[in-house]
Parts: C-alpha cells; structure tokens; sequence
C-alpha cells in the first residue's frame, strides 16, 4: 500500500499545477458521488449534485476536456431548475425535460462532428444521461434511484470502454450511492408503517 502511495505521490508532484487541481477535484468528485443518493430528501439530492457538477465541470476544465466541462455546465442549470420543481410555476414545465433530453442526444452528434467520425458507443452516454435527467425531474426519490441506477450502468460500461477511470469509479460511487439510498428508503417507509400499524392497534384496545 505505501509504495502506491509514493507512486501516486510521485506522479501527482510531476504534474502541472492545473493537473494537479484536476486530480484533487477528482478525488472530491468520487467523494461527492459516494454520497449523493443516500438520503431521502430530493432537494438534498439536487444539491449534492449540483456539487457534483460544479466538481465534474472543473476537473474537465484543468484536464483541458473542454466538451466535458460544458456538460458540467449545464448539468449545474439542470439541477437549480430541478430543485425549484414544486417551488415555483416556471419550474414545472415539461419543457425542461424535453430540452434537457435533446441536449443528452445532441451531445454525441456534436461530438462526431467535431472528431469527424461516428463512434455509436457515446450513445451508452447519451441514454444514461437520459435516464438521468427523467430520473432526477422526478419528484418520487425511489423511481429516481431506479433511474438513476440504470443511467450509471449505461454510462459506467461507456467510461470503462473509454478508459476514463475516475468517471468509471464516480458511476459505480453513484450506484452504490442509490442502492444505499433505497435500503434506507424501504428501512423507512417499514419503520413509518409499523407506526401507524402499533398506534392503530392501541387505538382499538382502548
């Protein structure tokens, strides 16, 4: 374990200042994503992943992945419009669902324009951000989790194709993250049911 260490030290002191700020935002990222579905609360969530979005966009940015950063960017305009869902009338329109579903599948289209070649594997990208975005409109956090869950096994099989490990080991944190989430779920909801059950059973004794 100590000589990986060193190693990871090591490499980590023959970066860029800027790689450097890059790796440690990623060590974060991971962090941030091991966390975000645990709780109960939708707003919660919304907000660990808008943390999780500032935290994707500039680690892209210091490793000059500047398509990615975007996406971080927008991923940030997603979640604040998201978390006023039920607050404010502007936030309830479907329309944000669909523009943010379009921009998941323009995403790969742009990005073969730019690298001039079509490579279908970014569409396991494209469709677990779909699963992403319809899961985190939800107002019901359980069917987020389910949906959440099958965009990260969409988008941990295209990180893993890609090479990109620390993006491979946020989708795994974030699926850990909702079946920790949903245990807790089921844990509650039991709990609060026995409740009503046990007052309801003293009731009729009385």
């Amino acid at each position: 374990m100590i000589p990986f260490i060193k190693e990871y030290f090591g490499s980590l002191a023959g970066m860029s200042a800027r790689e450097q700020a890059g790796t440690v935002l990623g060590i974060l990222l991971i962090i941030v994503s091991a966390i975000i579905y645990i709780s109960s609360k939708r707003n919660r969530i919304l907000l660990l992943r808008l943390a999780n979005d500032v935290l994707y966009g500039a680690n892209n940015f210091c490793f000059a992945n500047y398509t990615a950063a975007v996406l971080g960017i927008v991923g940030c305009f997603r979640e604040i419009i998201f978390y006023f869902r039920g607050k404010k009338k502007w936030a309830e329109s479907r329309i944000w669902l669909a523009v943010f579903l379009a921009i998941a599948f323009l995403t790969p289209c742009v990005q073969w324009a730019v690298q001039r070649k079509v490579d279908l594997l970014q569409l396991l990208s494209a469709f677990g951000t779909a699963f992403l975005v319809v899961g985190l409109f939800c107002s019901d956090t359980v069917k987020m989790k389910f949906l959440v869950i099958a965009g990260q096994i969409l988008y941990l099989i295209y990180q893993i194709t890609s090479g990109n490990v620390t993006a491979a080991v946020c989708a795994v944190m974030s699926i850990v993250s909702c079946v920790v989430g949903l245990i807790n779920e089921y844990l509650s909801r039991r709990a609060g049911a026995d409740g009503v059950n046990g007052t309801s059973k003293r009731n009729q004794n009385c």
